[in-house]
């Protein structure tokens, strides 16, 4: 899938290039940078920029947990 290439390509520029999110949505094909990032996050459970801080051994956050308070 399209998208999956693009995300593939931006994880790959994320990690070796200094380039801005602008320049890699831009060159990744996205129409805007929002909707990268929106994408980017919805695929990798992260940001671009967090994954560029974290690097390539960055992973999906853990789910996290709803909790339930009963009133009595």
């Amino acid at each position: 899938n399209i998208q999956a290439v693009r995300i593939r390509s931006a994880k790959q520029k994320l990690s070796t290039t200094s380039l801005s999110i602008e320049e890699i949505a831009e060159q990744c094909g996205f129409c805007n940078t929002s909707h990268f990032i929106m994408v980017f996050r919805r695929t990798t459970g992260i940001t671009p920029l967090q994954f560029r801080i974290m690097g390539d051994n960055a992973q999906k956050p853990p789910e996290r947990e709803a909790f339930v308070i009963f009133a009595s």
